[in-house]
């Protein structure tokens, strides 16, 4: 009689592990077709790509989103990120593939003031002076509080001295020395030019004191 309880117990022992067994296979076989699954970032439980196709790239901050299905990483551009490589071709006087990535940023964000002034920038370096004075004339409109609000109409000046258009040139000279004043900016060469842009103004315009007034505030 024990020993037909003991045959019973083993029996059932062995049908569970069978059972186990059996659906541990079952799991093992489905895992592979879950993380080969296409369509999806991180397998099949990931995302699918279509959601992050449209996703807006406008409110996301400045990351990598996850690996997609094809183990590459897919950057967001934002709005720092694309000024950033902007101001990198400015640099290097790229300035048609600089007013690509300044008016990309201003897409994302219209209102961003450094955008606006790296697109005058462009602009102007391409020399196409009408739109780098538009440009730079809604920069001197975000421009708000910002350090370096004198570098718009530091550069309205110069495309306005450009286009001889002296007496615009004058007033948008003489703000931007009074905003870098303001500021403290201690940066010299970069004020002298400011008066410099001012004297020759002021001397197209006949007004005959704009050398002196460049001796007198340097």
């Amino acid at each position: 009689m024990h020993n037909k309880k003991t045959r019973i117990k083993i029996g059932y022992m062995e049908s569970v592990m069978l059972y186990i067994c059996g659906f541990l296979a079952v799991i093992f076989s489905i895992a592979p077709l879950v993380l080969a699954e296409e369509g999806y970032t991180q397998g099949w439980l990931g995302a699918p790509d279509w959601v992050l196709d449209r996703t807006d790239t406008s409110i996301l901050p400045d990351f990598y989103i996850p690996r997609n299905i094809s183990g590459t990483n897919v950057e967001i551009p934002t709005v720092s990120s694309s000024i950033a490589k902007g101001n990198q071709l400015i640099a290097s006087e790229s300035f048609l593939d600089a007013k690509k990535q300044f008016e990309e940023a201003i897409n994302l964000d219209s209102n961003s003031y450094d955008a606006w002034l790296g697109l005058g920038y462009a602009l102007e370096g391409s020399k196409r002076y009408q739109s780098a004075i538009d440009a730079y004339k809604t920069a001197s409109s975000l421009c708000g509080g910002e350090d370096s609000a004198w570098a718009a109409y530091a550069g309205l000046g110069r495309v306005s001295l450009i286009l001889g258009q002296y007496q615009a040139a004058e007033q948008a000279f003489q703000t931007a020395i009074e905003m870098i004043d303001d500021t403290g900016y201690s940066e010299t060469e970069d004020r002298q030019a400011l008066e410099n842009g001012l004297a020759e103004a002021r001397q197209k315009l006949g007004g005959g004191y704009g050398a002196v007034f460049s001796r007198s505030t340097a």
